[in-house]
């Protein structure tokens, strides 16, 4: 096996294992509102939890498809690269292919975002705003953004 294949391997092993992009409202992960101590503060009714389940089901399976199409998309574009002479249009191709995968998938993930928030009461939106206040980015922990780094 070349060094490619066992490259493109790794990198395929490492996509499957890596997390996926949150997709909840506020990046708070997809299935915030099951956090126990977040579903308390909010006081969720088992109504609301049932609808942000179901939205959150429909967002899976509208978004399992496109993200497939972009890993392999991604794979043909690294493909691609590997030749010794590249194929510059078919490169450029794919590359506007993921471009419009990944703005469809914000497409949905932003619709998600809404459809859960009008789930919630006013109070709930507010009172979730306040929770999220103090959390930071969920990758760099509270305040890293504020603090320049």
């Amino acid at each position: 096996m070349t060094r490619l294949g066992v490259l493109l391997i790794i990198s395929l092993m490492a996509l499957a294992a890596a997390p996926q992009a949150d997709s909840g409202p506020l990046s708070l992960g997809p299935e915030w509102w099951q956090d126990p101590a977040l579903s308390a503060e909010l006081n969720l009714s088992e109504e609301q939890k049932v609808k942000l389940a179901g939205l959150h089901q429909a967002l899976l399976a509208e978004l399992t498809p496109l993200r497939d199409r972009l890993l392999n998309a991604r794979m043909e574009i690294r493909a691609l690269w590997s030749h010794t002479q590249p194929d510059r249009s078919r490169i450029a191709a794919r590359q506007q292919e993921i471009l419009a995968l990944r703005s469809r998938m914000q497409e949905v993930v932003t619709r998600f975002q809404q459809e859960s928030q009008a789930c919630l009461t006013p109070e709930q939106r507010q009172k979730l705003a306040a929770a999220l206040a103090g959390r930071g980015c969920r990758w760099c922990g509270p305040g890293r953004w504020a603090r320049g780094r």
